[in-house]
């Protein structure tokens, strides 16, 4: 059990940073190879892997310290200096990531302005939000942040699987962004079929899922054992390329979508014959174009992107 919810909150804190991977990564070069942007992440998160070891290995030499006062007594008082510090610059840009991650959700039922002022709204509501947890919960802080992963893992493992298959499968990468930005464009609303998956996924987990909110039927057969995050990913994953394959138009497969003068056609990967999709190819918009993601918009909607994920910016 100890392996797997290590394993499991490792994934997590990995998959929590999915919205910001644009945002760190939105002014690059356009020259800036795909692959490259994927290893420098691939690399740094293995980087923060390392040191979170060593933390975890200076903590269990002083258990009775507890994590900051392990590092306090073996490095010095400095250190603590310097690891406030370097949260500066993450939580800037993370604040930044909830402001944006903010306005994408609103975006979706109504057209948000671009503004100095929206901008400053959201990201004083977002810093006011995190304040409030901070201080509610600096007295237990290792614990609450454990139970707010917990949480992550629930909600976002299936969300990220419904991500990637939309993505890779469905779309092939193919998005309108400018359509992103229009409450009542192509992109509107929600998708039934990526929610009912994704729902479907929440429900699975719950059988699993061994938690301080919530212990599932299935875990003491385990052993006690949590593996929710595994068939939190598997099941709504291969749910959703099923249904790619039976019903591919009403999972969005082979949709056209106009990019200026350029048709970008979906390729026909679930189709029995192999052959296209009546409309698909040189049919531009006039072939309706369906919005991919749990959210419409897929991952480019809400810049849920990790370096596997969409590397759509947002404005």
């Amino acid at each position: 059990p100890l392996f797997t919810l290590v394993t499991a909150i490792y994934l997590i804190a990995i998959a929590s940073w999915a919205p910001n991977v644009s945002d760190y990564s939105r002014y690059l070069p356009e020259k800036v190879s795909s692959a490259r942007t994927f290893w420098a992440i691939f690399w740094g998160m293995v980087a923060s892997g390392v040191i979170a070891g060593i933390g975890a290995y200076i903590t269990a030499l002083l258990p009775k310290d507890g994590l900051f006062g392990a590092v306090d007594t073996i490095s010095g008082p400095a250190i603590v200096v310097i690891m406030a510090l370097s949260l500066i610059g993450t939580n800037v840009l993370t604040t930044y990531t909830g402001m944006l991650s903010l306005t994408s959700a609103v975006s979706t039922f109504r057209k948000v302005p671009v503004s100095q002022l929206i901008r400053i709204v959201g990201v004083v509501i977002t810093a006011g939000a995190a304040l409030v947890a901070a201080a509610l919960g600096y007295n237990s802080f290792l614990t609450s942040f454990q139970n707010f992963l917990d949480v992550l893992l629930f909600v976002f493992i299936p969300w990220s699987a419904v991500n990637l298959f939309d993505y890779y499968f469905v779309r092939k990468g193919a998005y309108n962004v400018q359509a992103f930005f229009d409450p009542e464009g192509e992109y509107r609303g929600f998708r039934v079929i990526p929610v009912a998956v994704y729902l479907v996924g929440l429900g699975v987990e719950l059988l699993f899922i061994n938690q301080t909110f919530y212990v599932g039927p299935l875990v003491k057969p385990l052993g006690g054992v949590d593996i929710s995050w595994i068939v939190g990913f598997v099941v709504p994953f291969g749910l959703y390329w099923l249904i790619a394959r039976l019903w591919p138009e009403a999972a969005g497969v082979n949709v056209a979508i106009e990019h200026g003068a350029l048709d970008v056609s979906m390729e026909t990967d679930f189709r029995p014959n192999g052959s296209p999709v009546a409309g698909a190819a040189g049919a531009g918009a006039a072939g309706g174009a369906v919005a991919g993601g749990a959210v419409a918009g897929g991952p480019a909607a809400t810049d849920g992107a990790t370096a596997a994920e969409a590397p759509t910016d947002r404005k």
